[in-house]
């Protein structure tokens, strides 16, 4: 929704619907977004009229949509289009059920690495607040090499780092997350940043743990662990990095997006495919 803001405020806007998908088309631009091209899997519409007049009502579940709607998340909304008023309406459907979610998705970062292959005997999970997990990715993806960061100030956690064209140090990096005794430490490109182990944190290894990935990854996590409580970092041979967002109050989504209604609480998983390294991280 974020993304459509910009059209749908200067007033001059057409929404088409059809069997393909959901087209948004500025007026008086050439700018046409397309909302979602599977729209069968996703979404109901109905209208007594046909697509071209009359009113439409339709309803999508949040959860389908980009990790920033997780604060919407476990809800039903309902657009209301009115082309005599010419009017859209965005309203909460308490008593709608939900729709049935196929698969929760990530935007790909190019193709998909190999695991990487950890020693036979280690493994880790740690569990950390995510207003500490988005600092740290704040730090690695938007300092530069001089230690300036671009900073916002959020109102659910204060100062939080925010992309920077001039500062990214993403690009085709691969970052290195250490876990040991003392603490957690991530490393980026001769950059790296320590995390003191503290009671905010739980710990639970054997040996030192260190592992490999595309760090492009975290740059699209950081909306998620905003909506979050706390993230839980799993670590273990031959297997992907294991990130885990809880959220409170809802159901239980994993990656591949299946559902537990007995979980009372939000959890959004997503598995890391970690970048296969003939020597040691």
């Amino acid at each position: 929704m974020k993304s459509v803001r910009p059209i749908l405020e200067d007033g001059n806007h057409v929404l088409v619907f059809s069997a393909s998908g959901v087209l948004l088309n500025g007026a008086d631009s050439e700018e046409v977004i397309v909302v979602n091209a599977d729209i069968k899997a996703w979404i109901e519409i109905k209208s007594d009229t046909g697509y071209n007049d009359g009113k439409i009502t339709m309803r999508l579940d949040l959860n389908r949509m980009d990790a920033i709607c997780l604060a919407c998340a476990g809800c039903v909304i309902c657009i209301e289009i009115d082309q005599e008023k010419k009017t859209i309406s965005f309203k909460k459907d308490l008593d709608a059920p939900p729709f049935t979610l196929t698969y929760l998705e990530l935007p790909d970062l190019k193709a998909p690495p190999p695991l990487l292959q950890l020693p036979e005997h280690s493994h880790a999970t740690v569990k950390l607040p995510s207003e500490m997990f988005t600092m740290i990715i704040g730090e690695l993806c938007f300092t530069d090499e001089r230690g300036n960061t671009a900073r916002c100030v959020d109102d659910r956690m204060g100062p939080i780092s925010v992309p920077d064209p001039e500062a990214s140090r993403l690009a085709d990096d691969e970052i290195v997350i250490s876990v040991t005794n003392e603490g957690i430490k991530f490393s980026i490109r001769g950059y790296s940043v320590f995390l003191e182990r503290d009671r905010a944190m739980s710990f639970k290894f054997q040996h030192p743990v260190s592992l490999k990935f595309e760090a492009g990854l975290l740059e699209l996590l950081i909306d998620a662990s905003l909506w979050s409580l706390s993230v839980t970092m799993r670590f273990y041979p031959d297997s992907p990095l294991r990130l885990q967002f809880n959220i409170a109050n809802g159901q239980k989504y994993s990656g591949s997006g299946t559902r537990d209604s007995q979980v009372k609480k939000h959890v959004m998983c997503f598995d890391v495919a970690v970048i296969r390294d003939s020597g040691k991280c």
